[in-house]
């Protein structure tokens, strides 16, 4: 009967440079309760930062950075949701995604003019959506 080799979390080359452990992969597994923690703040924090935000101006069209944003945002979203949905590691990389992308997009509506108390929430939001990731 042949065997498979074992597989270890060390290699030759991280014990060559004197790492102890290789990183996990991103196909690796998550527990239920980190797809579920990933998910609840997907729904608080999103919610959270759309129910503050102002309506926008019928007059004006969005810019090119705030349709990038908004595309961003969306990958991020449907990239957690598979993600997170199948308990892959990869579902906690794309939902940080996210939230730096809520980041960027505060920033950007501070740079771009914008004023007001809900460019701090939505900031607020992405950093939790990110560290609840």
């Amino acid at each position: 009967m042949i065997e498979a080799p074992h597989r270890t979390s060390e290699s030759p080359i991280a014990a060559d440079l004197g790492v102890s452990r290789v990183p996990p992969n991103l196909d690796g597994t998550i527990p239920v309760f980190a797809a579920l923690a990933a998910a609840v703040a997907w729904i608080g924090f999103v919610s959270l930062s759309f129910a503050v935000q102002p309506p926008p101006d019928p007059t004006t069209a969005p810019g090119v950075v705030a349709e990038v944003m908004s595309l961003l945002f969306t990958g991020a979203l449907l990239a957690a949701i598979a993600g997170l949905g199948t308990r892959r590691r990869w579902g906690l990389v794309a939902s940080v995604g996210g939230g730096l992308v809520m980041i960027a997009a505060s920033i950007f509506c501070y740079a771009d003019g914008h004023t007001g108390s809900w460019i701090a929430i939505q900031l607020a939001a992405g950093v939790g959506l990110g560290a609840t990731s």
